[in-house]
């Protein structure tokens, strides 16, 4: 099976986060990695950092 990161988003916001109270974040809903990516979220400078941008080295689909 496979097993994709979720990340925290608001509705309105610019980022996708891995906290999901980052920053004093508020009413954050869980959303596959894949997801915020394609609905233009930018990875959060604060929580996520370099760990997972928006390129192609995220793998979401458990390919190594």
């Amino acid at each position: 099976l496979t097993e994709e990161v979720m990340v925290y988003m608001t509705q309105n916001g610019s980022y996708y986060h891995l906290d999901e109270y980052c920053s004093g974040m508020q009413n954050a809903f869980a959303i596959p990695l894949g997801d915020a990516q394609r609905s233009g979220k930018e990875p959060c400078p604060v929580c996520v950092g370099e760990s997972y941008g928006s390129d192609a080295s995220v793998k979401t689909d458990g390919a190594a």
